[in-house]
């Protein structure tokens, strides 16, 4: 009696196996546009009863134009560009952009005025403390209005055999050659990212979080000066030191 054949079989394995892999790899594609695919699916959603009044009166083509010209007047070019506000409320001076909000007390004495998305600073005299009061005041605010326009990074390098950073979750989890690796969580407004494995990015929209962030990861373990081996700002140059070895070469 004959055995039924397995070619129909695999096949059948081979077919399903390889639409498995194309929509895996489909997925790793698409998975790092999921959020504007599903902000464009929300627009579509929205703008539809509206195109739907608009195509009887205009037609088919006319209404989708005049649609498009809508959505990109109303919110695509003010997402690119950004709204630059600023609120003041006594010595409280709050700055609004597209990456977020800033607030900060800022000397009264300090007038601020906004005028076509430029921000101007002058002091009501000229006496030391006024002067002083009045640079401070405008790198303050200089920091503000680029924080929430443009945001702030800060890079880290780790250097040593078997040193490595990766991400869980937003946990940045660090392995230089402690017993255990070290997880060092977010603070608010900040975000960790990692380029392959040695290579930490800091960012935020407050310059002096996004600095502090930095240093406390670097404080981790901090370059020793025998063989350079830690975590350093990029470009940080590290002063060596002569080991004992070096030094017993030297005295010889």
């Amino acid at each position: 009696m004959s055995q039924p054949s397995e070619g129909p079989r695999v096949t059948s394995l081979v077919f399903y196996g390889a639409v498995l892999l194309i929509a895996f790899l489909a997925y790793r594609i698409v998975e790092p546009f999921l959020a504007q695919i599903g902000w464009a699916l929300v627009l579509a959603i929205c703008v539809a009863p509206v195109q739907a009044r608009l195509r009887p009166r205009f037609g088919p083509t006319r209404s989708a134009g005049l649609l498009t010209l809508l959505v990109l007047l109303l919110l695509i070019l003010p997402a690119m560009f950004g709204v630059l506000m600023l609120v003041r409320e006594g010595s409280q001076v709050t700055v609004k952009g597209p990456k977020g909000e800033l607030s900060r007390s800022l000397d009264p004495d300090m007038k601020l005025e906004m005028a076509d998305s430029v921000i101007t600073v002058s002091r009501p005299s000229d006496n030391a403390r006024h002067r002083a009061a009045h640079g401070l005041t405008r790198s303050l605010v200089q920091n503000m209005v680029a924080g929430v326009s443009e945001g702030f990074s800060k890079t880290l390098e780790l250097q040593g055999v078997g040193y490595r950073a990766q991400m869980q979750g937003a946990t940045l989890v660090l392995a230089v050659g402690y017993s255990k690796p070290v997880e060092v969580p977010p603070p608010p407004g900040i975000e960790f990212e990692v380029e392959g494995t040695t290579r930490v990015i800091v960012r935020g929209i407050n310059k002096e979080d996004v600095g502090q962030a930095a240093a406390d990861v670097r404080k981790v373990r901090p370059p020793e000066p025998y063989k350079g081996k830690g975590i350093r700002y990029e470009g940080e140059y590290v002063r060596r030191k002569a080991g004992k070895a070096g030094k017993a070469a030297h005295a010889a």
